[in-house]
């Protein structure tokens, strides 16, 4: 669920399924190429210690599937 959008700095979501948490996309203009800020802020310490084992990999995924899409973008 989108909680936030401030244009073009930042959004946040809300991931509602177990288990749930809020997204938080930072974007800084650097010039040549933005800088992406992910946090990601869990309900309880235990489902960060659950999520931590395989959230590593699964957003550098998701960041990798982003960057291809950023470039077709711009073809």
């Amino acid at each position: 669920m989108l909680l936030e959008i401030d244009r073009p700095e930042r959004i946040v979501l809300l991931h509602e399924s177990n288990p749930r948490f809020t997204v938080t996309a930072l974007f800084e203009d650097l010039g040549d190429h933005t800088r992406l800020t992910f946090r990601q802020q869990f309900e309880s310490k235990r489902d960060f210690e659950i999520v931590k084992s395989y959230a590593g990999d699964g957003n550098e995924q998701n960041m990798d599937r982003l960057g291809e899409l950023l470039a077709k973008l711009q073809e």
